[in-house]
């Protein structure tokens, strides 16, 4: 990465140019400008790579969300928080996570400065990436508020604009530093005006009413019964502090908008490889934008949009690759204008990094129209790339709360959107609930406020543009080419790390079971899976529609290490009793009427995931039929909520993870405060 040498209308926000900091990261000396994040200041210093996963490097960026401590100037103070969230501060001493008990050597250093070697060389097989605190250790502040909105983009604010006319208390978060969310990056339709320009607009009205409280660095790390647990980080001369807030809400809006959609091929996460979003982010914020010679892989018009702004801001853009045959929209004329270069109708194959550490991609013609080259392959060798091949909504909030998705078919896509069906006191709007225009985005949610106070709702029309002037976006990308020894295939831009394996010579995973869903292919993972993995596994055939709704049900437990939390108690016998306090709604009654808290612990020293099904025994695989499912790492065992009658002291069970069934044993019962 490198910072743009100008401060534009569209560029480094953040940052103050004239102010030069330092901080220290496990002892290494990096330098920063006043306004950076951890990780952009990381990013800025040409560390791109936060290590590796088996023997292949994983890009360092947002979505790996690398926990972070914050210990002050003097080693006293200890935040944490992720990567990306923590600002960076002059002077400042922090510590990643995971390391455990390493320092950046001298040796590594003298490596780093010659541009040798540019990882945090952290093994991320064995990476812990939860945050690894008690939240209910912490002091916290209790605010009542009639309407609590989450997320400060063009929803949100209109939502709190909106709201404001007849809420007497309105509480809108935030967790970026500015507001807005990304509705810059996509522009203005017609008669829609300036992103920029709206946003503004709506800040402007919102500070002027006295009962709406609108906060920014504002993460929300749970919500259960309409109270949410809220972490703030905040600037105080030249230091860092924290508060943590349990906001009681009578009724809830989320709005937190969309992130980049993974690309389906091997090498899809190697350093140097960013999705649109989070490159943009990373632009407009801190003035970051890859260096030396960047190519673009798109399926949209987004793309365009991107390499435009930063052009004007002085960046070179290579090339832009479409898979779509001859696409068309004002941002692409205006490329042609530009002189940036493109292609269309080609799709990836695979990404590999060549000796000389550049990014060599395989590529081919893959569309009926092409059908004389397909199996013609084309290479590229380049330093960067961006793609961009849609959005998937974040619905990790909403899926924490009960609320339920479902597949669509849209345009050339299968979209993942909330299901109609609603959750008490719980609305969503903006892009998170499907809508893409800012129109529409807006009135979605004005709409939400409609619904939750029983007003009267009007029809949300998405203003759609003909596709005789604007192209809709392409297909989904999925690469089946399956290199050898190549890197994996990952399914989601998140830690989960879930990822399909290339082909090997000689496997080292002798003991390797293959997947139960495609007896050809190895899908290899040892944590919870996200939203977005499932539906990575839907789109690939690996799965159905009907396990595709089980999985997302039984592995993607959101907010997994933030939901559990333990209150102790003495007892006479001075006895320390861990009682749980939350259980994730959608999993009330799964397993029986009645199901309890167990501690259980692997009979084979296995890692398990949270999220991982328990049998009675290894002879069953039918979701069904399982009797519990792990919630929690608990030291040198796990928390499992497991069917009362299943839960006996010192049975063994039979745990369902990556590599088949592994053995564990029931060694404890607690009592949970709700079944």
């Amino acid at each position: 990465m490198r910072r743009i040498k100008t401060n534009g209308k569209f560029c480094a926000r953040l940052i103050d140019r004239n102010k030069p900091i330092e901080f220290y990261l496990n002892g290494l000396k990096i330098k920063a400008l006043k306004g950076d994040s951890v990780l952009s200041a990381l990013l800025a210093a040409n560390i791109e790579q936060a290590g590796k996963y088996f023997d292949f490097p994983i890009v360092l960026d947002e979505y790996l969300a690398l926990p972070v401590t914050y210990l002050g100037k003097n080693g006293e103070k200890k935040i944490i928080t992720t990567i990306e969230k923590m600002p960076a501060i002059n002077g400042a001493k922090y510590f990643i996570k995971g390391m455990k008990g390493q320092t950046l050597s001298s040796k590594f250093i003298k490596k780093l400065t010659k541009g040798e070697e540019k990882s945090l060389n952290i093994d991320l097989f064995n990476y812990d990436f939860s945050i690894g605190r008690n939240f209910a250790n912490n002091k916290k502040q209790i605010l009542e508020v009639e309407l609590l909105i989450i997320g400060a983009g063009l929803a949100g604010l209109s939502a709190a604009n909106y709201a404001g006319k007849f809420c007497k208390k309105i509480l809108l978060l935030e967790q970026r530093e500015i507001y807005g969310g990304d509705a810059v990056l996509f522009g203005a339709s017609a008669q829609e005006g300036k992103p920029e320009q709206l946003i503004e607009n709506l800040i402007e009205k919102i500070k002027k009413q006295k009962n709406i409280d609108i906060r920014n660095n504002c993460t929300v790390l749970d919500i259960n019964n309409n109270s949410a647990l809220v972490q703030q980080i905040k600037k105080k001369n030249d230091e860092l502090d924290e508060e943590f807030f349990v906001i009681k809400a009578q009724k809830i809006i989320i709005a937190t908008g969309c992130r980049d959609k993974i690309a389906l091929f091997h090498g899809n996460r190697l350093p140097n490889i960013i999705g649109l979003n989070s490159a943009f982010r990373l632009f407009y914020q801190y003035g970051l934008f890859p260096a030396e010679k960047i190519m673009i892989f798109c399926n949209n018009n987004f793309a365009y949009r991107l390499a435009l702004l930063a052009e004007n801001e002085g960046a070179k853009i290579d090339k832009i690759i479409d898979n779509r045959i001859e696409p068309h929209s004002r941002f692409i004329e205006f490329s042609k204008s530009c002189g940036i270069k493109f292609a269309t109708g080609v799709e990836i194959r695979e990404i590999s990094k060549t000796k000389n550490n550049r990014l060599k991609i395989l590529s081919n013609f893959s569309f009926e129209e092409f059908a004389g080259k397909k199996d013609k392959f084309e290479q590229y060798e380049t330093d960067n790339i961006i793609i961009s091949f849609g959005f998937l909504p974040n619905l990790e909030l909403w899926r924490s709360v009960g609320g339920e998705i479902y597949l669509a078919a849209k345009e050339t896509n299968i979209e993942i959107l909330p299901a109609k069906k609603r959750v008490k006191n719980i609305a969503l709007a903006g892009s998170n609930a499907g809508y893409k225009s800012h129109l529409s985005t807006m009135q979605s949610g004005i709409e939400a406020v409609n619904y939750l106070f029983g007003k009267k709702k009007n029809k949300i029309i998405e203003q759609e543009i003909d596709p005789i002037f604007e192209s809709p976006m392409g297909g989904v990308a999925i690469s089946d080419y399956r290199p050898i020894n190549g890197a994996g295939k990952y399914l989601d831009f998140t830690n989960s790390l879930a990822l399909i394996r290339a082909k090997e010579k000689k496997s080292i995973f002798t003991n390797l079971a293959k997947n139960k869903f495609n007896s050809e292919i190895d899908l290899l993972n040892l944590r919870a899976l996200s939203v977005g993995d499932i539906f990575s596994l839907f789109l690939i055939s690996f799965i159905g529609q009907d396990l595709f709704t089980q999985l997302i049900k039984e592995r993607a437990l959101v907010n997994s290490e933030k939901r559990i939390k333990f209150i102790k108690q003495k007892k006479k016998e001075q006895k320390k009793e861990k009682k749980l306090e939350l259980v994730p709604n959608y999993l009330i009654d799964r397993f029986a009427k009645k199901q309890i808290i167990c501690e259980i612990k692997s009979l084979e020293g296995e890692i398990f995931a949270i999220g991982q099904l328990i049998f009675v025994n290894s002879d069953i695989n039918d979701p069904e039929k399982a009797i519990g499912v792990i919630l929690a790492k608990n030291k040198a065992s796990y928390l499992a909520l497991i069917a009362k009658d299943s839960a006996i002291i010192m049975r063994q069970v039979s745990v369902n993870y990556a590599r088949g069934h592994s053995p564990a044993i029931i060694i404890d019962k607690h009592n949970p405060s709700r079944k």
